[in-house]
Parts: structure tokens; C-alpha cells; sequence
């Protein structure tokens, strides 16, 4: 028999019940929101009188605030989630309780629907009245805007979606246990179980392949691992996101977009899945650990997998990447720790530790088949090459080659978001029809099938060696990464054909696609100076169109055999209005003709050497092994005849641009002592070119070495 009693006076009395969780929720969004707007609009408005803030820095510092940039608030929207979710169905685990609620003539299914409305609009209520007042302050104070409204609303928009996900994940928890320490934990691995999975599936791979690349997030199925968890679908929303700080292949406009999908379509699963469950939860199971006894191996299985391979990758990457004895002793401490700790929750009773067997065994076989699959390469990772009939087009990124190149993506002026060289370069490479690229990456598969690492081609000094990073990107539109060694000696007649590529260069140099009127204010440093460029906008859209041409008329043998002797720096705005700016830099080669020829016009006279004549003594160093450790003049030797001045400057490559020379031996360090065209005594560090080390240094510090072994 069921009653006639209303359902929304059953909503009500539990909001009644629960008026406390209402109470706080007031006080502190009351002064999260509207309070704290005020106390921001007066402070800003004082500031702008002042003249130290604009308008616009007002606009921004409310849309923070009471739009979706608030932690504070978003911290709240958490908690209280969690509060609502175990203050609405903490019943669950009283068994007096329990028969109290299910024993009123109530069907179940309404029973929870009150519980679980209330316990929504135990937050919605005050949040939306929060975020009305917070609105109203700024209309009072005559500074709303468009951007501020539109902020709000998503502001609400959001943090009620997230409510939900967190609130209906919370009371998952509760569903599936007895008891509520087993549930608050439960809760807990909903939270971290898939983001865990996915960092140890990463951290094995990192160890156990060679050709293994950290590839932007969503380039590869298991990257959707971590949007089963309610922590990274949150960061996901949130402005300038990266999923927790995760490089991802995607703008963060898309990203938003993703998961705010994934997100709903959560909401309602999870929603089905409570109510299946609240029909299915028997009133017996209150006191239990586990709510669903069938689910407790299942549970157990799942939980030992992730524990024992988590301690194997953290006790290896703590040693040693070379051993593997700690990664195996992790293993095993981490299987008898999940053993023990999940069997202590499931029956309080720790004579009971190795009870249940049977899960043990699966779950231990489980670690094993894993760990084999990445040891022994099961799936064939290192030496997979896709058919290069399914290939529509390649990117590569050789770490040495420009190394000093800011990256950002600038097609969208006022809005630069910082990129990596690797993303940006493999983002924008789309190479066809070069068959010197599938070279190189060949020299990178033999170099992985006779197993040369970083390591071992870091040991050979005359090995040129880097990184380099590769996209293949399928006609299909799937994109595979793969990271292999190479020597760039062996490769340079590849890398002269490759640097000639419009494909390559408008890559590998984002200046080239971007337009001149979208550049901020110019820099320049030469060897003695630094030039705040003060010309006219033609002059300087001149002056950027002749760096542009210069960059694509460059070829690697200008690389080879010209130092960069300087940087143009081009500073651009954060946002229109911010006043805060960062500096995109590019290197200054001699070859740059007219660049120098357009900066000569302009009135400026750049430095592009170290005159001899000016360079009073140079100190060289040593860094090759030997010499640390059996030199004890580990000052250096320092030079100051002129003839030997010459021959170690025309040797030379200046340190600070070394990033974006080519064959730099970093076995060596110099430093010059000259005096500028003031007559200021100044310093300046190089390096070698490979295979340019003058003979009279190899043997003085062939000699000195000799001599301290001896003594």
C-alpha cells in the first residue's frame, strides 16, 4: 500500500531536516559572492583613480570572479556536493534508520527522488541567490557589462553540472556500501581510479619503450581514461584548461566543449545507474562493508591491479631506470599491501588479511600479464611502422635544431597561447612527398632496433646526437606519435633537403605565417647591445617582411657555418588592454642580409662579432670526464696571444644562441674578455664547433690531464 503524500512536501520536510547544510551554504557564498564583488569594485575603482588600473582590468577582475575562474566557489560546489550527498543518504547505513524511511507507504523510487531534489536545491537555492546579488552590486556600482553577464551565467550553468557529477558520483558511493568510512572512501576512488590507470599506463610505457612520446591528450583511446573521473572533467571546463596540466591535441575552446558533452551524458547515466541501484540495495546491507556481495571480488580485483602496478612504477622510478629488481620488489609489496588493507575494509577483522584467495590469484595474474605486455614489447609498440600507403602526411621535431625558439600559437592575435616546440611543430608539419624525412626517421628505427639510447649516444663524443619526435598522421585521421635517437651528422645531407621545405620552415618557424601588423614591439640584441627599435610602422612591417624573407631564403649550411650572433624579440601583448607582455624570439644570423640591410636604414648599427682586436684573453674549460676528475686545474687555461685568440674565435659559437646553432661540442667552455665599442670590459661565453677545437688546446689539455694522472 502506498500514500498520497505530496511529493513536494516530502521535498520540504527534508530540506527542513536539513536546513544547517542551507544556513552555512548562505554565509559563505553571501560572502564569497556579493560581498567580496563589492569589496574587489571598490578596490579597483579606487585604483583607477589613481591611474595605475583601467576599466578593462575592472571588467576582467569581476568576470574572474564571479564568473567560472572562482576556486573559492568552485572548492564550495565540491563540498558541498559531498555534504548534501551523505547528510541526504547517510541513512543508508543505519539499519534503525533504514527500516524507519522504507517502511512509510512510499514507493521507492519517490522516497529517492525527494532525498535526492532536496539535497539539489539545498545548493542551487543559495548559490543562484548569491550569484543574483553578487550581479545587482555590480549594476549598483554602474560597472555590469555584457562579458560579466555572460560569465555569470556560466558560472551557474557550470557549477550546477558539477554539482551533479560530484553529488551523483557521492552518492554512488553510498549505494554500493554499508558503512560510511567504506563509502567516503569509495568515493574517493571514483575520483582517482581512472586518472591513476591512466598515469601508470603511461609511466610503463615511458619505461619500457624506447620510441615511447608523451603524446598530446586525445591522440590515443586510453587518453580517455581520465574523463571517467568527476576531477579531470572539471579542470577540463575550466578556462586556459589542459586537463590537469596535460599537453592536449586540441584548442581549449574544443576541450571545454568535450567534456562539458561527456559531462552531461555522465549526469544522466549516473543518474539511471542510482536509481537501479536504490532498487536493487536490500535493507539489510546497512552495516555491511559492502552494500552488493557479487560486488566485492569484482571490486577487490580492479582496486589490487591499480595499487600493485602504482607501487611497481614508483619504487622503479625511485631507484633506478635501469634495474629492475625495485620495480619487481613494488610489485610485490604492493600486492600483499592492496591484499591486506582491502580485506581489513571489507571484514574488520585482520586475522582475515589473506582470506579470499581466489581474487588474489586473478588479480595477481592480471599484474603479471600487464608488466609482460610492456617488458616484452607484447604488442609490438617500438617496432611498429604504419604502411606508408595509409600515410597522408608526416611532422617531425629535432629537439637540437632551434632549440631556443619560443613557440606560440598566433592566429589568433590577442589571444597567444603558449605551445611547446614539439606540439606546435608537429601540430603544423604536414610533410608529402620528401622521402629524405622517412629517411631520417629510418636512421631513428635502426637506431632503436640495435637499442642506442640517449644514454649511450650521449657517451660518444663525437656523436652529434638529439631527440627527435615524429607525427604520423594517417589518411584515416588518426595521428601516431613515436620519439627516436639520432645522430645529426649522419643525417645532414638529409637536413639540407628537409630545411629547403616550405612545409618544413612554415613550421618550424611560426613568425612566417603570421602577419606583420599582428606583431608587437620590436627588440633587438646584438653581441655588445641591447636596440628598443623605434621606427615608424612601415618601417618596422619593413623590417619584419625582410626577417620573414631572410628565415626562408636561410639553409641549413647558412646554420652550419654561420653563429647566430644575436636575437629579434618580438613583444606581444597577453590580451588587448592587460598591459602584460611576453617576448617571442628568434635568432640573428649574419646571413640575415636583409634584416641587418633594413636595421642599417633605420639607423641602427648592429654588432654581429667580437672584433679581435678588442679581446684582451679567453679561459677554456673542459667538461670531457677525464679532466674533472683528474684535472685539478679545473679553473681552465686562459689564452691572450693574438694568434691563438683568432683561431678559438673563428672556433666559436656564442652560448647564449647555441640553441640554434648546429654541431655545437658542449665538451668545451669559453670565455672571452674584450671591451666594447664604449670601452667597457665585458665577457661573453662560447662553445666549439664540433670537429673545430684548434689542435694547440686538445694537447694543452691532453698534457695537463697527462700530468695530474702522473702526480
Amino acid at each position: 500500500m502506498t500514500s498520497k503524500i505530496s511529493f513536494s512536501k516530502m521535498t520540504v520536510s527534508d530540506i527542513k531536516r536539513r536546513v544547517w547544510i542551507f544556513a552555512i551554504l548562505v554565509l559563505i557564498l553571501v560572502l564569497l559572492m556579493p560581498v567580496a564583488t563589492i569589496i574587489i569594485i571598490d578596490r579597483d575603482l579606487a585604483d583607477i583613480a589613481k591611474g595605475s588600473l583601467k576599466m578593462a582590468d575592472l571588467t576582467t577582475d569581476l568576470i574572474r570572479w564571479v564568473g567560472y575562474h572562482n576556486g573559492g566557489i568552485s572548492f564550495v560546489t565540491i563540498c558541498a556536493a559531498i555534504v548534501c550527498a551523505f547528510s541526504g543518504f547517510g541513512y543508508l547505513y543505519s539499519r534503525k534508520k533504514v527500516d524507519v524511511f522504507h517502511s512509510l507507504p512510499v514507493k521507492r523510487e519517490k522516497l529517492f527522488l525527494a532525498q535526492y531534489i532536496s539535497g539539489v536545491l539545498l545548493f542551487m537555492i543559495p548559490f543562484l541567490a548569491c550569484e543574483v546579488l553578487a550581479i545587482l552590486a555590480c549594476t549598483a556600482k554602474g560597472v555590469i557589462t555584457a562579458g560579466i553577464l555572460k560569465a555569470a551565467l556560466l558560472s551557474v550553468s557550470a557549477n550546477f553540472l558539477y554539482f551533479l557529477i560530484f553529488y551523483n558520483v557521492a552518492v554512488i558511493a553510498i549505494m554500493l556500501t554499508g558503512k560510511m568510512l567504506v563509502g567516503a572512501l569509495g568515493m574517493l576512488v571514483f575520483w582517482a581510479y581512472f586518472p591513476m590507470m591512466y598515469a601508470i599506463f603511461q609511466g610503463y610505457a615511458h619505461w619500457y619503450f624506447n620510441t615511447y612520446y608523451s603524446s598530446p591528450w586525445g591522440s590515443k583511446w586510453i587518453d580517455w581514461l581520465v574523463c571517467l573521473s568527476p576531477v579531470t572533467l572539471y579542470y577540463g571546463t575550466q578556462p586556459g584548461s589542459s586537463l590537469m596540466g596535460m599537453s592536449v591535441s586540441m584548442s581549449a575552446a574544443q576541450l571545454r566543449l568535450i567534456t562539458v558533452i561527456i559531462s552531461i551524458v555522465a549526469v544522466v547515466l549516473t543518474f539511471a545507474l542510482l536509481i537501479w541501484l536504490y532498487r536493487k540495495r536490500s535493507s539489510e546491507a546497512a552495516g555491511s562493508s559492502m552494500a552488493f556481495a557479487k560486488s566485492k571480488p569484482v571490486i577487490k580485483v580492479f582496486l589490487m591491479v591499480a595499487i600493485t602496478l602504482g607501487s611497481g612504477v614508483c619504487f622503479g622510478t625511485l631507484a633506478n631506470e635501469e634495474s629492475e629488481v625495485w620495480l619487481v620488489f613494488g610489485l610485490l609489496l604492493g600486492l600483499i599491501v592492496a591484499q591486506c588493507f582491502i580485506e581489513v575494509i571489507y571484514t574488520y577483522d585482520i586475522r582475515k588479511v589473506f582470506f579470499h584467495k581466489k581474487s588474489l590469484g586473478i588479480a595477481a595474474g592480471c599484474v603479471v600479464l600487464i608488466t609482460l605486455v610492456y617488458r616484452f614489447d607484447l604488442l609490438r609498440y617500438d617496432s611498429y611502422q604504419p604502411n606508408p600507403d595509409n600515410i597522408e602526411s608526416v611532422g617531425v621535431s629535432i629537439n637540437e635544431l632551434d632549440s631556443s625558439i619560443s613557440y606560440y600559437d598566433m592566429e589568433d592575435p590577442g589571444s597567444f597561447d603558449y605551445n611547446g616546440g614539439d606540439k606546435y611543430r608537429l601540430e603544423h608539419m604536414n610533410l608529402r612527398n620528401v622521402p629524405e624525412v622517412y629517411e631520417i626517421i629510418q636512421q631513428g628505427i635502426k637506431n632503436n632496433e640495435e637499442n642506442v639510447t640517449y644514454e649511450s649516444l650521449s657517451e660518444d663524443e663525437t656523436a652529434d646526437f638529439s631527440s627527435m619526435a615524429v607525427c604520423y598522421k594517417l589518411k584515416n585521421g588518426k595521428e601516431i606519435y613515436r620519439n627516436y635517437f639520432i645522430n645529426m651528422q649522419e643525417i645532414s645531407d638529409q637536413l639540407k633537403i628537409l630545411y629547403d621545405q616550405e612545409e618544413f620552415k612554415m613550421a618550424q618557424y611560426p613568425i612566417l605565417s603570421t602577419k606583420a601588423e599582428n606583431l608587437g614591439e620590436i627588440e633587438v640584441y646584438d653581441i655588445n647591445d641591447y636596440h628598443a627599435i623605434k621606427g615608424s610602422d612601415e618601417d618596422n612591417q619593413k623590417l619584419i617582411e625582410a626577417y620573414q624573407a631572410d628565415l626562408m631564403n636561410l639553409t641549413y649550411q647558412d646554420m652550419k657555418e654561420n653563429t647566430p650572433f644575436g636575437q629579434i624579440i618580438f613583444q606581444m601583448e597577453l590580451s588587448e588592454g592587460s598591459g602584460y607582455k611576453y617576448g617571442i624570439y628568434y635568432p640573428l644570423y649574419s646571413a640575415c642580409e636583409k634584416t641587418l640591410t633594413q636595421l642599417k636604414n633605420m639607423g641602427y648599427e648592429i654588432q654581429t662579432e667580437i672584433k679581435i682586436s678588442d679581446v684582451t684573453r679567453i679561459r677554456v674549460l673542459s667538461n670531457a670526464a677525464e679532466y674533472w676528475e683528474n684535472g685539478e686545474n679545473n679553473e681552465g687555461q686562459d689564452y691572450s696571444d693574438p694568434e691563438e685568440i683568432k683561431e678559438i674565435m673563428d672556433a666559436g659559437v656564442l652560448s647564449d644562441m647555441e640553441g640554434n646553432a648546429v654541431d655545437v661540442d658542449r665538451e668545451w667552455l669559453i670565455t672571452v674578455f674584450y671591451h666594447d665599442q664604449y670601452g667597457n670590459e665585458k665577457t661573453s661565453s662560447c662553445m666549439f664547433r664540433r670537429g673545430k677545437v684548434p689542435a694547440f688546446i686538445t694537447q694543452d689539455f691532453g698534457k695537463a690531464v697527462k700530468e695530474d694522472i702522473e702526480g
